[in-house]
């Protein structure tokens, strides 16, 4: 590939709120320090492109010889969301001089999303294109124990033998959104004369319909993004 490069920017916007309490308790089983939270998270990505490749067009060749077209609708700016909801609990137990128990438990709740968006005039988009917000792409609920036990082997806090099991999980992040989401700069492809519907830019590209008497069938491109 040859020619000039895009003009694009990528930006996060996060709103969040946080809320804990604690609370001591000293009873004939031994002390307990209980503590509970919540966190509530918005989190909204923007893609921008102000300027696509030179004339909205990407030509792709394999060997010398045009393999692919890539057509581009900008300028645009497409938005997804991940919205994180977070309740936790746990207990701090001193159950003997020696032995104390560390007890936990976090729910958690992912929603992808799409905020109302819309898509500007450009050469290969000649109306202006609403999207209307949708609510929910995909949704998890997922719980998470933790359990951790420590005890004093020498009974003078000098040797300390601890051990620890925790289940974490990783909040899905806005490619999902945007992998799901219609309005986005890419027009489409063509490959050897054949149209293909649009795809997200950066999506890994197929040569899957091109044919060459006595060449080899092109290997998968990325697109850079």
């Amino acid at each position: 590939m040859s020619g000039g490069n895009r003009d694009w920017n990528y930006d996060w916007h996060s709103d969040q709120v946080n809320g804990s309490f604690s609370y001591l308790r000293n009873g004939p089983r031994g002390g307990h320090q209980l503590s509970a939270g919540f966190e509530v998270q918005r989190l909204v990505a923007t893609e921008t492109w102000r300027r696509a490749y030179p004339g909205d067009v990407l030509h792709v060749t394999q060997n010398g010889m045009p393999s692919e077209v890539y057509v581009f609708q900008t300028p645009s700016q497409s938005q997804a969301g991940v919205r994180v909801y977070v309740l936790h609990a746990g207990d701090a137990w001193q159950f003997a001089d020696r032995l104390s128990l560390n007890l936990g438990l976090r729910f958690d709740r992912y929603r992808v999303f799409l905020p109302e968006q819309h898509h500007p005039t450009g050469r290969f988009n000649p109306t202006h294109r609403p999207f209307a917000a949708i609510r929910s792409i995909a949704d998890w609920n997922v719980v998470a124990p933790r359990i951790g036990v420590s005890f004093d082997a020498s009974g003078d806090g000098r040797t300390i033998l601890k051990a620890s099991y925790g289940h974490y999980w990783l909040w899905p992040s806005t490619e999902l959104g945007f992998t799901a989401n219609p309005n986005g700069p890419c027009g489409g492809s063509a490959t050897n004369g054949r149209i293909r519907a649009a795809t997200r830019c950066g999506s890994r590209a197929r040569s899957s319909t091109y044919r060459r008497r006595g060449a080899a069938k092109p290997s998968n491109r990325s697109i850079p993004r």
